[in-house]
């Protein structure tokens, strides 16, 4: 922060923040490294590794499907109850406009159950038939890309990837990390700035990214620190805790 003159985040400064903040992240860590290593040392047990019979496969097979069509459908109608189309969430924004309103406060909640989906589609990538994994993929890509959630989009391609390497046994070459690494730093720069249009419901294309707004995004992606700085400097000494309310009191209110 000091060395990049960046001590203000939304107009706020939160070089207060910056000190202490960082010597709990700093305890935290070692504390964690030195507690897993410690395990590892001891704890080293061997299990033969248990393969699921056809019978077992294909009861997780059906309950995934049903649990990811469900998933599916009631992530969609959301997105259209809050002014979406079809048309446009297929299309991520490149073909018509949509007019999007919002939710209620006290009905947030529930697009939270696109966290859902994540688990049956690993099980289908596993398991399922290829062309059943690639549809997976787009409607879950359409869906969190529609909610502008990027971090669940790198968990959903780094978890699928490692899917595929583990069920085939096999080990994944450096020359596929990087590509995998390059797609998804270009997804946070380019896919961020179209997000904006996709979420007010605009048209979102190429033709909107410019370079200015690309070095933009681009900080934007390693400046989320100044946020707990703020949360260190406001808490408690300005700031009572809110204990739950946030998340249980608003969600009813």
């Amino acid at each position: 922060m000091i060395l990049a003159n960046e001590e203000d985040c939304h107009g706020v400064n939160v070089m207060g923040g910056c000190i202490p903040g960082t010597i709990y992240v700093i305890i935290a860590f070692i504390s964690f490294l030195c507690g897993y290593l410690r395990r590892q040392r001891k704890h080293i047990v061997e299990q033969q590794l248990e393969v699921p019979s056809k019978h077992q496969i294909k009861r997780i097979l059906k309950t995934s499907y049903v649990l990811f069509g469900i998933g599916c459908s009631l992530n969609l109608l959301l997105l259209i109850s809050i002014g979406y189309n079809l048309t446009f969430l297929f299309t991520m924004g490149g073909n018509g406009l949509a007019n999007v309103v919002g939710i209620p406060d006290n009905l947030k909640f529930l697009f939270n159950s696109g966290y859902v989906l994540l688990v049956p589609w690993l099980f289908i990538c596993a398991y399922g038939k290829k062309w059943h994994t690639i549809i997976g993929a787009y409607l879950l890509f359409i869906i969190f890309y529609a909610y502008g959630w990027r971090f669940i989009i790198y968990i959903v391609a780094v978890s699928g990837a490692i899917i595929y390497y583990r069920t085939r046994n096999k080990q994944p070459k450096i020359s596929h990390i990087i590509i995998l690494g390059a797609v998804l730093f270009l997804y946070s720069t380019i896919g961020g700035m179209m997000r904006g249009s996709m979420r007010s419901g605009e048209n979102a294309t190429l033709k909107k990214v410019e370079s200015d707004n690309f070095i933009y995004t681009l900080e934007s992606n390693f400046d989320i620190y100044k946020t707990y700085y703020g949360v260190v400097q406001t808490y408690p000494s300005k700031e009572s805790f809110w204990y739950g309310q946030a998340v249980i009191n608003t969600a009813l209110n």
